[in-house]
């Protein structure tokens, strides 16, 4: 799962297409066999489980794409924020592509608190693309 948020952030367009295609594949299947809730628990093992699994999910994107202080020069850094940027871009939509923000009636019981949950990472996540659309006029026609 590191892998494949961290792959998001290529400076390749053909790597993060690709990373963000197995992302939603992997977070479709993970999700329906409950593997994602194993990983979830393994990452946060001592913690408590506060945080829901999409808000978890949402969290892993937003660290792998986060823009670390690196200390290089100007020109690197900006690439590599264009890069992390397009990177969170690739992230929501394979995430919304993944089907896991759709409330699963089917095999698990739909609950208020689930569904209010739903609703704010959405949110948050529409929160991200505006954000996104913001940032820079190259990202306004993706975003």
């Amino acid at each position: 799962l590191k892998r494949l948020f961290n792959g998001l952030c290529s400076g390749r367009a053909a790597a993060r297409q690709g990373n963000a295609s197995c992302l939603a594949s992997f977070l479709r299947i993970s999700n329906g066999n409950g593997v994602l809730q194993d990983i979830r628990r393994e990452r946060n093992e001592g913690e408590q489980e506060a945080t829901s699994l999409l808000a978890y999910v949402r969290e892993r994107l937003r660290t792998a794409t986060s823009q670390q202080d690196s200390g290089s020069s100007g020109r690197r850094k900006a690439a590599e924020e264009k890069d992390n940027n397009f990177g969170r871009l690739f992230g929501v939509l394979a995430i919304v592509r993944s089907g896991i923000l759709t409330p699963q009636t089917h095999t698990e019981k739909a609950k208020g608190g689930e569904m209010d949950d739903t609703l704010s990472i959405c949110k948050a996540f529409l929160a991200d693309l505006k954000d996104l659309y913001t940032f820079k006029p190259y990202m306004r026609e993706p975003a």
